[in-house]
């Protein structure tokens, strides 16, 4: 088995185009949003099982509905997690353009 299959199709989002930059952009909104807001010093290892629980989770997913490429799936588990926690926040866009993270 070669592991490094396991992680690199999380990071993996595809070639540089703008769907690229806007996949990136989300996942560190997303997975630093959870870390520094829903989890404190204290529980940080609760964020670290959350991400190996959302990781094997999305890993068993993958290999019933044979899908190769998971970064987009473990980014919007993450936003979800913060907009269910957190539905009252704005969340501010490029462009200046503002939302309710509840939507």
């Amino acid at each position: 088995i070669k592991i490094w299959r396991l992680i690199t199709s999380f990071i993996c989002y595809g070639k540089l185009s703008l769907n690229f930059l806007f996949a990136c952009y989300f996942a560190y909104y997303g997975i630093s949003k959870v870390e520094l807001e829903l989890f404190d010093r204290k529980t940080y290892a609760d964020f670290i099982s959350l991400v190996l629980y959302l990781w094997v989770t999305i890993l068993i997913g993958a290999a019933i509905l044979d899908l190769y490429f998971l970064g987009d799936a473990f980014t919007f588990a993450m936003l979800y997690i913060w907009c269910k926690r957190k539905p009252f926040e704005m969340i501010k866009f490029f462009f200046g353009l503002q939302i309710k993270s509840e939507f």
